[in-house]
């Protein structure tokens, strides 16, 4: 339907918690934000991999539970970046290294960065065009 097509332009899922964007990022060690990209909220988060990690040369990349796909890892280990990624129940056990993981809150903390600014957080804007131009202004803004 017409109205599908335009919401999914605009980035906007349907979802349990009602219409959503979701926010993929990428940070350093710093929590600075490097890449971000947006999608519905009805999107898994494995469909915006590729284009997250496009170009970033690493030692590792940290993820959580949803990256566990044997794709991910494999597209890691192919350009050399260590995949501290848990695994699902329903996959086969890999070895974590832990210390590495638990670092991960810089992700989180860096979400939480963003969410402070209220336009972030509420989505005020009605195209994804306008959505992502505050997006890369907050990420700008947490730059020291």
């Amino acid at each position: 339907m017409w109205w599908q097509r335009r919401s999914q332009k605009n980035a906007i899922g349907r979802s349990r918690g009602g219409r959503t964007t979701k926010i993929h990022l990428a940070v350093d060690k710093k929590k600075r934000p490097i890449r971000v990209i947006i999608s519905p909220g009805n999107d898994h988060d494995i469909t915006q991999f590729d284009d997250l990690v496009d170009g970033f040369c690493a030692n590792a990349c940290l993820a959580d539970k949803a990256y566990d796909a044997k794709r991910v890892i494999e597209t890691l280990e192919e350009r050399g970046i260590e995949a501290v990624i848990p695994s699902r129940t329903c996959s086969k056990e890999r070895c974590l290294n832990k210390a590495l993981y638990a670092i991960r809150y810089l992700v989180e903390c860096a979400f939480h960065d963003l969410k402070r600014f209220r336009r972030i957080a509420t989505r005020y804007e009605k195209t994804a065009r306008n959505f992502a131009g505050f997006l890369n202004l907050a990420c700008w803004l947490l730059w020291p």
